[in-house]
């Protein structure tokens, strides 16, 4: 309904609030201490908060043909365009929300705030997928400024309260698939170092 106009970005909120309150007291009931929103106001879980740091631009999703003759809709493909950086508070509210609704229901419920990797702004495109005009070179700013901009949304959510983040990491299992190591050696990169590369570059973002 809100992708065809039928309810605004304030009915929508409504609606995902009802939907999250709901899902936090199903984690309660069967027993999980550490609950999550269910992601339910995402359409990605990765493009739709790398999106909205400073130079770092998506298309818009589009259908792909599976091998099968199927059709599915591809994600949005995220690029650097320009030097990255925080430019606003991306999960604060929703972990106010979140954590309104677990003190709610007991002190026991940890709300917890799961993020994407920032890997992902490296591994879909290699170095293609980031400016060389805002980075000549990745090492050392590249990777320096994501850190940055990352703890500076770390540091908003630690200051709400927040006590739990997950970085969730898709690349590092994408990288124990051949296709998925190829596509990495044609991007330039080797499949081999690319885990050390991200240990490092995550260790830097905490």
């Amino acid at each position: 309904a809100f992708a065809s106009g039928g309810i605004d970005a304030v009915q929508l909120r409504q609606v995902e609030d009802r939907a999250i309150a709901e899902v936090i007291g199903m984690q309660r009931d069967v027993g999980l201490k550490v609950i999550t929103d269910g992601e339910f106001r995402r359409t990605y879980f990765h493009v739709d908060f790398l999106r909205q740091l400073g130079g770092v631009v998506s298309e818009e999703p589009r259908t792909t043909t599976r091998d099968d003759g199927s059709l599915e809709l591809a994600p949005p493909v995220i690029k650097v365009m320009d030097k990255v950086r925080h430019v606003k508070n991306i999960q604060l509210a929703d972990f106010v929300y979140l954590q309104q609704q677990t003190q709610a229901l007991g002190s026991a419920l940890v709300p917890k705030v799961t993020l994407p990797s920032p890997t992902m702004l490296h591994f879909r495109g290699g170095r293609a997928g980031i400016s060389q005009q805002a980075y000549p070179q990745l090492e050392p700013e590249f990777y320096e400024d994501v850190a940055k901009a990352y703890g500076a949304e770390l540091q908003s959510l630690a200051d709400a309260g927040c006590r739990y983040v997950q970085m969730d990491d898709t690349n590092l299992a994408y990288l124990c698939d051949e296709k998925m190591r190829e596509a990495a050696r044609s991007r330039g990169d080797d499949p081999n170092e690319l885990p050390y590369r991200y240990a490092d570059f995550i260790n830097r973002v905490v």
